[in-house]
Order: structure tokens, then sequence, then C-alpha cells
């Protein structure tokens, strides 16, 4: 197993260097990815890129991202398991995306809520939550709503149906038997189909603008959520490729760093562990 060390699994610029030194030593033919904390993760660490933003910085910012893509690129060349409970949330949501299957406990909270503090999945989320889904322009607008709103799924089952998780990804129902498992899965698990990216038929870009636009009318996005679903939107609509997409969404991400509305955020979620809606 390959653990996730840190308090509340967050991941930090150090905890990835190191998972990807113990990748690309090729030593490990088949990795189960767990964690030793209460919960699975809690995200990304915000007091990096605080402290980094607040140094003006921003150069920092977009090589620890480059770092998380490059480490989701290393778990996806190997047979790999990621074993999900309690918060499976942000960065820690985006590892696991990049394992080819997860194993998540029945009553794990599942989501990718960094416009909550003013930013977007950087570390290949938005990316990849836009190759999952795209079989469906209305799917995909719904999942791009899911992304802006910064919403968290209650339950492992939830999140596979709203497009967190992927159909192949399994809910385990007893808490004493994830890791066993996870590691059962990670000897029988099979590479996922490479899915090429597809350009969207329909009108991708004027559903998101619907679903921010009702968002607003009933008070749950603000102005600030509609620029970041601006940037999702863009992600979703323009890329001509994954890779393109991902150089996309990191360069976003560090924009978005930049504004002092996230810096408000960030701030205050640090501060109190709640969101601020700015």
């Amino acid at each position: 197993a390959l653990c996730l060390s840190t308090k509340m699994g967050v991941i930090r610029p150090d905890s990835v260097r190191a998972m990807h030194s113990l990748l690309e030593q090729g030593r490990l033919h088949r990795v189960v990815l767990a964690s030793e904390a209460r919960s699975f993760s809690a995200g990304y660490d915000l007091t990096f890129i605080q402290q980094a933003a607040l140094e003006d910085r921003f150069d920092l910012i977009d090589v620890a991202l480059l770092d998380l893509q490059r480490l989701g690129e290393l778990l996806g060349q190997i047979p790999s398991v990621a074993a999900v409970y309690g918060h499976c949330l942000g960065a820690g949501l985006e590892l696991a995306l990049s394992c080819w299957q997860v194993a998540a406990l029945a009553e794990s909270q599942i989501g990718l809520p960094e416009s909550r503090v003013g930013l977007i999945p950087g570390g290949r989320g938005t990316a990849l939550t836009r190759l999952n889904n795209q079989h469906s322009v209305k799917k995909l607008a719904e999942v791009a709503c899911l992304l802006f709103t910064g919403a968290i799924s209650p339950s492992a089952d939830q999140a596979r149906q709203v497009g967190y998780l992927r159909p192949h990804d399994a809910t385990i129902y007893h808490p004493d038997r994830l890791i066993w498992e996870a590691k059962k899965l990670a000897l029988e698990v099979k590479a996922p189909p490479s899915e090429p990216w597809k350009t969207p038929e329909g009108p991708l870009a004027g559903m998101i603008d619907r679903h921010c636009l009702d968002g607003k009318s009933r008070c749950e996005v603000s102005d600030y959520d509609e620029v970041i679903a601006s940037k999702i939107k863009q992600i979703f609509v323009k890329p001509a490729s994954f890779e393109e997409a991902l150089d996309w969404e990191r360069k976003e991400f560090v924009d978005l760093a930049r504004k002092p509305l996230t810096h408000a955020r960030i701030k205050h979620m640090l501060e109190t562990g709640k969101p601020l809606r700015n």
C-alpha cells in the first residue's frame, strides 16, 4: 500500500514528490493508495497556496500542480486501486481517480469542492471529470455545475450517480473489509479502456450558462462563482485534447489564485472551516 500519512490525508508538495519518487523507481508493480488518517484525504494543503500567493510566488503553485498532475499520470500507468473512506475531496479525489479503480466505503463524502475556496480542480480533476462524463452533453453540463458549486456527495453510490466516480468503481459496505477488498481488487484490476477526448455534440456552453443562471436566480451562485463557472466552461468546451485540458486547468487555477476574492475565501476557510460565498 502507498499511504498518505499527513493529518486528514492533506496532500502537500513534499508528499507528492515522495510518492512521485517511489513510483518512478519502478519497484511498485501494483498499488493500493490508502491513508493512515481519519479520512482518506481532505484535499490539497491550502496553507501552501495561501503562502505562495502572499509571496507572489505563483510559479511555485504552477510547479506544484504540474507535480500533482504527473503523480496522477504515474498512478495511471500501473494496476492501482484507491481505498477511500471518510472524506475524499479535491486533490485526494484527483489522485483516487487517477487509479485504475476506486474502492469507496459506502458513507464516504466525495467531491471536488475547490470552488468553495475560489479555485478549480487543478491536479487533473477538471479534465478527468470532463473525460469521464463526455458520453452525454446533459451530463457534462450537470457535472460542470457540481464543480462550480463545489458540491460534495454524501455517499459513494451518489458520487457514482452524479459523475464524480466512474461506473466501474466499487462501493464497499463494511468498514473492516475496505483494505482487504481494495487489495483483492488490485490483484484483479484491468486497465480501464483508453477514452479519446471527444468534442461535445450540442450547446454545452449554453447549457452550463443556464445552470449558472438558474443557481443565481435561487441565490445559490454568487457573482464570483459565475467567474469560476466561466473557467470550468472553457476547459469543458475549448481544449482539443486531454493534454491541452490539463494545461488549461493549471493556467486557470493559477489565474484564480491571484485574485483577492480567492484569497478571502482561502483565509475564511482556514480560519473558520466554512466556505465564504463572496
